[in-house]
């Protein structure tokens, strides 16, 4: 039951990488799109001008220029937001990995049907399913106190 937990939780946490990498390239592609723009509207203020004549630039082109600047820093807000949010979710997947992994190193020492519970208690006498249960609850949040605790058992 925890397996499949992990499983579906690990499943969520791709599926929000995916839409996260996703949103990510939609506002790298903005970011390059409102460069290029803002590129292009310096290059019409700098026409061929001789050298000393003064000249304004247009107040159209300068209200759009501030108004891709302000896009642009907003964006690229986005953007280390949305690294960030990559970040938190790799790192979460990573321990994910590593606490699966050790369930399933659990899974070869605890027995998985109740038959082979009762078979252990009765032969050794010393573990019992209060024991078991105990050491099962500390295994979604502590998994080393479980180990710990499922190795005192078994001593």
């Amino acid at each position: 039951m925890i397996i499949e937990f992990l499983n579906s939780y690990e499943e969520e946490l791709h599926n929000s990488r995916f839409k996260t990498s996703e949103d990510l390239e939609m506002v790298s592609t903005k970011i390059l799109e409102t460069e290029k723009m803002l590129k292009l509207i310096e290059s019409e203020n700098e026409d061929v001008f001789t050298e000393f004549t003064p000249r304004a630039i247009s107040v159209k082109n300068a209200d759009k220029m501030n108004e891709l600047y302000e896009e642009l820093k907003s964006l690229q807000e986005e953007k280390i937001s949305l690294e960030s949010t990559i970040r938190t979710i790799d790192d979460k997947l990573k321990d994910l990995k590593s606490a699966m992994k050790e369930i399933s190193s659990f899974d070869e020492i605890v027995p998985t049907s109740s038959q082979n519970v009762s078979r252990e208690t009765s032969s050794s006498g010393t573990v019992s399913k209060d024991s078991l249960h105990l050491v099962l609850s500390y295994l979604p949040q502590d998994p080393i106190r479980a180990k710990i605790e499922l190795e005192n058992l078994l001593k």
